[in-house]
């Protein structure tokens, strides 16, 4: 075992990375209605691969002694979108990224705390918690915002190309443009 309190932090945390991610994803399935809600059989798996992911940058810049950059949470933007699509609100998200900071820091507290010098080790290690998950939940959250917005800009450009083509009397192409026109139907006719 080493001497150096921080780097059994890390070595416990590292060994118990799959219990820590699954504490994790049983508290966001209970508490945060909009992952239980989603239909994508994927969401698990990745929120599970992201969990993971920003674990693994927080213990990377413990190990490193450093801040976190952007660049620590290169997955991020990709599932950010991908919760976007999977119909998973910002406030969701976010409340999910605070529970991932949560297991993690029990995590760190059950390792620190049989030992007096790792104990003190791990209060020393919460501010830079805080501040990994920070710059983490900042690029999620900014990639989050820039996906919704260009979704909602096509989704403008649909119904605005299929505005076009009904006062020009074109017929609808079959895509996107003929699907807004069959949910945007009144009728009441399948």
């Amino acid at each position: 075992m080493s001497t150096d309190p921080i780097k059994r932090i890390v070595a416990g945390v590292r060994d118990g990375l799959p219990g820590t991610v699954e504490v994790f994803l049983t508290r966001t399935w209970e508490q945060v209605p909009a992952y239980a809600a989603s239909p994508d059989p994927n969401l698990r798996s990745d929120v599970a691969s992201h969990a993971e992911a920003v674990f693994r940058a927080v213990l990377i810049t413990l190990e490193e002694g450093r801040d976190a950059v952007r660049e620590d949470f290169h997955l991020s933007a990709g599932q950010a979108a991908n919760r976007v699509r999977q119909g998973v609100a910002l406030a969701d998200f976010l409340q999910a990224f605070r529970l991932g900071q949560v297991a993690l820091w029990e995590r760190i507290v059950e390792i620190a705390a049989p030992d007096p010098e790792t104990s003190q080790a791990a209060l020393a290690t919460a501010s830079h918690v805080m501040q990994v998950i920070e710059v983490g939940s900042t690029v999620a959250a900014e990639a989050y915002l820039n996906t919704q917005q260009l979704e909602l800009a096509e989704g403008d450009r649909i119904r605005r190309d299929l505005v076009e083509d009904l006062l020009a009397g074109r017929e609808v192409p079959a895509g996107p443009r003929l699907e807004v026109a069959r949910s945007s139907a009144t009728d009441g006719r399948p």
